[in-house]
């Protein structure tokens, strides 16, 4: 039951009045600055107390007339309403911008996939957004737009928002290997239990893989680092770097981290390796070279590998370390242009958009027209 108690817990007060702003952005991570416009960007771990305060009052005319409504969705409506914004952006995790369109349908919703799936997520995804509707959903390719087909919405293929936000930088390369660290709290255990009986089998993947890695860059002597996720805007106050860090060393105490983020650091590395995950798809549509590793590949492939075979020149679903140390071997060896090259002939098609053009122009067309 969603209380005054739970807006409270663990959040800010922010006693500031509310200015109308043409964009409502459900997404403190997603940088819009590009946009040149006026944007008011919802902050999750702060309560707007005046907002809150009226939603109560509002809530207590709402009981009087015996009139159902939640909390949550009255403080929700103070806030769009103060914003009375021409234009939304949310994600698909979150879901506020599915509500947003649901309460303010006049207001242009669009939607961004902030995440990565596979066939194996289809009904589950279809469980929490069935009904939902939004003017616009950004998806990553048009797998995803097939994937998300149950929405009521205009699919448009662009990659990651998130990612297309990021500038790729062009750095001078300062590390042979990086790890992209896909560490949770919840999963961390005693190292030797942890590998063993780990609470995820994300958890115990990275263990995995991690160990290898570090076996591989010690015989060739290769510089490792590992990109924290605990640098990542969207996990800070959510991972604690320490145990992150406690954990990788207590596999390997030789290698190098620091404070950006996982597009920052892969701008400074020749190969960059990861599981499965959403970022190493974001950095492989950005340009980069990336090895993807699923050692526990009966629970199902990244889509873009799914109809092709099990082993690829950037991609290894299998757990035998004389693969791995094969791939990585020969990806270190050759050029970003070789490296595309191969990517054209697997066909797997590069989606990156820098400064998320298409966002741009569906904003920008939609206020002139007002």
């Amino acid at each position: 039951m969603f209380s005054i108690f739970n807006l409270l817990k663990k959040k800010k007060l922010n006693f500031s009045l509310i200015r109308e702003k043409k964009i409502l952005n459900f997404d403190p991570t997603l940088n819009l600055d590009y946009l040149n416009n006026s944007i008011f960007t919802y902050q999750y771990n702060q309560i707007y107390a005046f907002y809150a305060f009226k939603a109560l009052i509002l809530l207590s005319f709402n009981f009087f007339l015996n009139k159902k409504i939640k909390l949550k969705d009255l403080y929700f409506k103070q806030i769009c309403s103060r914003v009375n914004p021409h234009v939304a952006i949310g994600n698909e995790i979150r879901q506020e911008i599915f509500k947003l369109k649901k309460f303010f349908p006049n207001v242009l919703s669009i939607c961004f996939q902030m995440s990565l799936y596979r066939s194996e997520h289809r009904s589950l995804s279809k469980k929490r957004l069935n009904g939902k509707k939004v003017d616009y959903f950004l998806t990553y390719d048009s797998w995803h737009s097939s994937f998300f087909s149950f929405l009521d919405a205009k699919f448009i293929e662009v990659g990651s928002v998130k990612s297309n936000s990021i500038l790729k930088k062009e750095q001078d390369l300062k590390y042979d290997i990086l790890f992209i660290s896909q560490f949770r709290d919840n999963g961390y255990m005693d190292p030797i239990n942890y590998y063993y009986l780990s609470s995820t089998l994300m958890q115990s993947n990275s263990y995995y893989v991690f160990k290898l890695i570090s076996e591989y860059a010690k015989k060739s002597s290769k510089k490792l680092a590992v990109s924290l996720a605990s640098n990542r805007k969207d996990k800070k106050n959510k991972i604690n770097k320490q145990n992150e860090i406690k954990f990788f060393k207590s596999i390997n105490n030789n290698f190098h981290f620091d404070n950006f983020d996982g597009h920052e650091m892969a701008s400074k590395a020749n190969l960059i390796i990861s599981l499965d995950s959403t970022l190493s798809i974001e950095l492989l549509y950005k340009g980069f070279k990336v090895l993807i590793i699923n050692p526990t590949s009966f629970f199902g492939k990244v889509h873009i590998f799914e109809n092709k075979q099990s082993d690829g020149f950037c991609w290894v679903n299998d757990s035998s370390k004389e693969k791995i140390f094969s791939k990585i071997d020969n990806l270190l060896s050759i050029s970003i242009k070789q490296f595309d090259e191969n990517l054209k002939n697997e066909k797997i098609k590069k989606f990156y958009e820098e400064r998320n053009f298409t966002l741009t122009k569906i904003i920008n067309n939609h206020l002139k027209s007002i």
